[in-house]
């Protein structure tokens, strides 16, 4: 947190002693990748990719759009990907979060 160079976290700091002047700040860490076998997947495969050689190649967002529905209808057979989430009423996204992360 403590560097010479500008950081996301030094700017979280600042925001964070900014705002404890005036009020109670509490600060609560949410494992939310502990136990979630799909999460805990995701972060074994992005340390995979992270040792790759890294390639500078400029996609467009457009391109990356096409080319992630292009492989959903691809490995689903389905046009459209659609997030379960979604279609849950307004309740129900915060009972799974408290669920996966177990508050």
């Amino acid at each position: 947190v403590l560097t010479k160079r500008p950081s996301s976290s030094n700017n979280t700091t600042g925001v964070v002693y900014k705002l404890s002047e005036y009020n109670k700040i509490i600060v609560q860490w949410i494992p939310v990748h502990c136990g979630v076998s799909g999460n805990e997947r995701a972060d074994r495969l992005a340390k995979e990719g992270a040792k790759l050689i890294q390639y500078k190649h400029p996609v467009s967002l457009p391109e990356i759009k096409r080319t992630y529905k292009e492989l959903w209808r691809q490995q689903t057979h389905s046009k459209h990907p659609q997030d379960p989430i979604s279609r849950l009423n307004r309740k129900q996204p915060t009972t799974v979060f408290c669920i996966r992360t177990g508050h």
